[in-house]
């Protein structure tokens, strides 16, 4: 007969998990990705990305009406210029103030 006690059991003492997390590594993955992301190259390659992703005149577009293929490739151009203007941001110098209407660009391209 099968119990109908749906509480999670504790797990008895002195018992290990069998998964074993490395934390120097998983730190060392976590400081690698982080140094990656903030290098202007990364976010210029996702631009590039963006721009290819967004329908080209030649493209099959299937079922897709036209206001779904305008809309879709102002999307993606947006996120594409959203991403040029992270790289921007990222190899900017600290000391200085950020070129002006960048930050909208950031937004405007996050919100797409």
């Amino acid at each position: 007969m099968m119990s109908t006690d749906t509480r999670v059991r504790p797990r008895p003492p002195g018992r290990r998990l069998p998964i074993q997390v490395d934390a120097d590594r998983m730190q060392l993955d976590v400081i690698r990705d982080t140094l990656h992301r903030a290098q202007a190259a990364t976010w210029l390659r996702r631009a590039d990305d963006w721009e290819w992703a967004a329908p080209r005149p030649d493209d099959y577009t299937g079922r897709a009406t036209p206001e779904d293929l305008a809309e879709r490739a102002h999307r993606c151009h947006a996120k594409a210029a959203a991403c040029r203007a992270h790289a921007i941001v990222v190899s900017h110098p600290a000391t200085e103030p950020l070129p002006s209407g960048l930050v909208e660009q950031l937004v405007t391209g996050a919100t797409a």
